[in-house]
């Protein structure tokens, strides 16, 4: 490895008899670039700026996002699954997701589609932790996933971050059923 004047910036080489992969800052035509670690984006922000969370204590964003990952689903693709368990909830960024049930095993009905901004997903929160329907995005939707048997964990050790999800949830419900057309 060969270290340059910037202390993380370094060129590597991947395997035996590959190419030098570069990895920190380069200036190109179009400005200061970075590869490798600052092109990754922490979801802190995200988070943050989500209405499920804001007013959260900023310690306890950093442990959510610990929990989480930016997740991409093409369209006609399944989120969850009736029936498979359910250790995860989203929040939907860009896209719809219809929420579905299929009695018939032919054509399932659209109980309600949700969009950017609402959460996909109560199921991890109590036991028995089983998706009851199924989610399909119906665009290519982008979601931030929340592991929530890390969040699960996470406030059995952190009595106030449970408290303060608790309060969290509650306001979000209450937001829920206040809409017009809500089956949940």
């Amino acid at each position: 490895m060969m270290q340059s004047g910037w202390p993380w910036c370094f060129l590597l080489k991947e395997r035996e008899n590959s190419s030098w992969f570069y990895y920190g800052p380069m200036f190109t035509r179009q400005g200061w670039f970075n590869f490798g670690r600052d092109e990754m984006e922490t979801l802190e922000p995200l988070l943050r700026e989500h209405i499920f969370f804001k007013g959260l204590d900023e310690k306890f964003i950093q442990l959510l996002a610990g929990c989480s990952s930016n997740r991409l689903f093409e369209a006609g693709k399944y989120i969850l699954r009736s029936g498979e368990e359910a250790n995860e909830f989203y929040l939907i960024r860009k896209g719809l997701v219809a929420i579905e049930i299929d009695f018939t095993h032919k054509q399932p009905i659209v109980l309600q589609t949700i969009g950017e901004g609402e959460i996909l997903g109560w199921s991890w929160l109590l036991p028995p932790y089983y998706w009851h329907f199924d989610a399909r995005a119906q665009e290519g939707t982008r979601v931030i996933a929340l592991d929530g048997r890390c969040i699960r964990d996470k406030c059995e050790e952190n009595h106030t971050l449970a408290m303060s999800c608790s309060k969290d949830l509650q306001r979000s419900w209450k937001a829920d059923l206040k809409q017009p057309g809500c089956s949940f």
